[in-house]
Parts: structure tokens; sequence; C-alpha cells
């Protein structure tokens, strides 16, 4: 199955279809899908004229737009896979995405199209011509994104899943308001598209004010939303929810769900509420829960696999294996290739998740937490071993140890060594601010002489993070 696989379900929805909005733009302007299909035509030719022999993805990074939508459907029709950048990525980490794809990618901006330059570094994953259907970045141990390559047989399967558990109907409204580089858009831009449902385009990201968005949604008639648990608290806390008629289907994923919250939504509207769960690896989503009573429950069961999915505990870490998986890191050398791997007992291919679960009652799988320091903030997945490199870094930085706030555990906090004392913390921050944002970047930066260690001299992180609540009550 190659990419244009995808693309001819999105032309025959155009052709059934020609006049239904295909998307509607944050002014309200109504893109057709016919007119969707003539943007794709359009941007094909402007690819073509770019690229190379050796070319095997697309970098777009046009916003939140018809554009960017043309140009993911015209790389699909032409085998490229869908690397999403976002409109103000941080310099730095921008400056690595590209890296990664120097000599093998063609790049769609708001306005133009060229190649990407550079030479190859080091090995690289490869796929035959329409193999891979997108590639995603994660935050990485290392300090650096990895690039993680997803074949169109998973997204196929994650979109023909959905249609037959979940289905999208003509009418049905998708709120797209994540950043393109989160890959539930992925899904909502490729099931809607394929399906002849209407994509509704929030504010161009990055937009701080999340009520905005949901009123947007509300006022052009959403019908389907996804939402991160910490988001979704504020909507619900907004009382946006009990305000939204057209609701019918509303995803929680990303964050672990509490039955606290999901008895307020639920009370709120009549929507359909289903916690979803899944690692960038294994395309989108692996397993899904519909919550069709209130529990009591601190965490909603992230529930059972999806379709062509298997999922094993072992040494209470949840393994993933099927049709969902990826084909690999870009580097192919990354310490995480480790994570994909077999077991004696079977023939597939798994992903090691990191997460820990359990099974309740009734067979479904519960998060428990994780076998690393990786954390999720916001719904976005976080190293802090990434920001502990990247502030290591600094030319005036020894030490940094980087932990997730006590106060709700939507924050980092940085504690760090100098090497000097007239580090500047500006200066620093300044220097993280070239990699990260959002989530990523520490709230606070506490600068110490030194950090305590054990007798071993590793650092103690038990005694470090005393320190820095000591110095947060400062």
């Amino acid at each position: 199955m190659d990419t244009a696989f995808l693309y001819r379900r999105f032309e025959a929805a155009a052709r059934d279809r020609p006049h239904q909005p295909a998307a509607v733009t944050a002014d309200g302007e109504e893109i057709t899908y016919r007119r969707l299909r003539l943007l794709v035509d359009e941007l094909t030719r402007t690819i073509e004229a770019s690229r190379q022999p050796a070319h095997d993805c697309l970098v777009v990074e046009a916003g939140r737009s018809a554009r960017h939508l043309a140009a993911m459907l015209a790389g699909w029709r032409v085998g490229l896979a869908y690397v999403p950048l976002r409109a103000h990525e941080p310099p730095g980490r921008r400056r690595e995405i590209l890296d990664q794809l120097a000599g093998r990618a063609v790049l769609v901006g708001a306005a133009g199209a060229g190649a990407v330059g550079g030479a190859p570094r080091g090995p690289r994953l490869a796929w035959a011509p329409g193999e891979a259907a997108y590639v995603v970045f994660t935050s990485g141990s290392t300090g650096a994104p990895k690039g993680v390559a997803l074949p169109t047989s998973a997204l196929a399967n994650r979109v023909d899943w959905s249609q037959r558990q979940y289905p999208l109907r003509p009418a049905d409204r998708i709120l797209q308001h994540t950043a393109p580089t989160f890959d539930f858009s992925i899904w909502e831009a490729a099931a809607s598209l394929t399906h002849g449902a209407t994509l509704l385009l929030v504010p161009d990201e990055p937009y701080t004010d999340i009520e905005e968005a949901v009123e947007f949604g509300i006022a052009h008639r959403a019908t389907v939303a996804h939402f991160v648990p910490s988001v979704l608290a504020t909507v619900h806390a907004a009382g946006l929810l009990a305000s939204w008629p057209s609701l019918r289907l509303l995803y929680a994923g990303g964050e672990q769900l509490t039955g606290a919250l999901a008895a307020r939504v639920r009370a709120s509207t009549p929507a359909m509420l289903v916690n979803q769960y899944g690692p960038a690896e294994t395309c989108v989503d692996s397993t899904h829960h519909p919550v069709t009573g209130v529990t009591d429950a601190a965490a909603v069961p992230i529930g059972r696999p999806i379709d062509n999915t298997e999922c094993r505990i072992v040494e209470d870490e949840l393994l993933i294996a099927g049709a969902g998986l990826a084909l690999g890191y870009l580097a192919p050398d990354h310490p995480a290739t480790a994570r994909f791997t077999t077991l004696p007992d079977s023939p597939l291919r798994w992903f090691r998740t990191g997460d820990m679960v359990t099974v309740d009652a009734e067979g479904n799988l519960v998060f428990r937490g994780r076998t690393d320091d990786q954390v999720k903030i916001g719904g976005v997945r976080v190293e802090l071993a990434q920001i502990e490199a990247l502030a290591t870094g600094h030319a005036g930085v020894r030490v940094a140890i980087a932990v997730v706030d006590e106060d709700g555990g939507h924050a980092i906090d940085l504690l760090v060594e100098a090497r000097t004392p007239d580090l500047d913390p500006a200066g620093l921050r300044a220097h993280l601010a070239d990699h990260l944002e959002g989530p990523a970047m520490p709230r606070r930066i506490h600068v110490v002489p030194t950090i305590p260690r054990l007798a071993s001299g590793k650092i103690d992180r038990m005694r470090a993070r005393l320190a820095m609540r000591r110095k947060a009550a400062q």
C-alpha cells in the first residue's frame, strides 16, 4: 500500500461532493472539495518542479490552512511522506529537523517551495516509494528531536478502524485546533478528507486561548473534537461544553483522564466521550475506551486494542505490535531504536512503550505511570533528559536537573549547577528557547553553586528535588 491510496480516497470524496466544504478557515471562508482538489493539482506541479530522485519526504510549513492540507495531499499523490512543521517552530529545533531531512525532502512554505539543502549525515532509514505516510518528530533524550516514520498501511488501518468504530459522516465538522505536528491532527485530516467531512481550521497556531478556539468551533457547529485532559478540564470549567449543542463525539488522549473529570464532562454534554492511548511510534492511537458510565476511579482505563493491534504486558510494561507499528526512526542508530524488539514466542515486531499498565476486572488496560523520566504535559511528550542535555550545552552550565513541578504536574522546573558565579538565568532561558517551547520550556530556572550528589558521585535526585522546592519557596 502506498500513499497514492490515501490520495485516491480524497479524490473520490471530492468527485462525490465537489461543493461540500472540505475546510472552513479561521475567517469563516469555506474551501470546497473541488477548490481544494484544484489547489492540490497546483501544488503537485510545484512539488514536482523542486523534487529530486532522492527525495522521499515533503516538509509542509504553511500554518493551519487550505494550502497546508493541499500540500499534504499532493505529497501523498506523488509518493512523499508528509512531515508537518509548525509555523512558529523554535529556530534551533527547526534547524535540527531540517538537518535530519537534508537531501531527502522538498519543503512547501506559506508562499513557495524548494528542496531542503545540505548533505545527508550518518545512516538513514529507507523505505519503498510511497511506503511511509508521514514522519513526526518527538523529543529525544540526546537533546535533538527524533523523527519517526509511520507506514501508509498504519494510517489506513487507523482511519478504517475509527470509521468502523466511531464513523464520520459527511455532515460532520471536525474542530482542528491541535498543532500539525501532533499526530492526532494527521488522523483528523486524513479521516475527514477521505470521507467527505469538513475540517474547521482554528486561528493559526500558536494560539494561547483555548476558549477562543472552542468558541470558533461552537460558532461553526463542530460535531467532533479532541482535547488532552488538562485542556478538556479548562474547556469544562469555562462552561463551554454545556454551550456546544452540535458536539456528538469527544475524544480525550495524550494524558491520563481521571474519573472525576470524565464524570464532570459527561454531566455537561450528551456527546460520546472516548479515552484513547498510543505513542507516536504506533500511529496515533493503539487502544480506546468509550466512557459509558460515571466512575470514581482515579484513572479512566485506556481500554482495549484497536483492530489489527496486539498488546502485551511484560514486567509491568506495555508492549504493542501490529499494523500501527512505525517503520522506525529516521536515524536507525538512535539509542531509542532498541525499543523496537522481538519476543521469544511471537513472530511479530514489538514496541516497548515505557508505560506501566495493569488490567482491570473488565479486561481493560489501565495506565499506571512510566518506567523512565519521560512525561506528558498538555499532551506533549517531554523528555526531561532532553531539557537537561540542552541546558548543559550552555557554556555556563555544568549540571542540570529537570523535574515536573509538584503543583499539579503542569510545568517543568530546572535546577542548574553553574560553572561560574555569574551565570545569567535569562541568557540560559534564551539558549533553551532556541530549541524548546510550550510545555517543554522550564517555568522556573534555579541556579545553585553545587547540585547534591551521592557518595558514588552520581546526582542525588531526591535531594536535588528538595533543594528546588526550597528555592521555589524563597
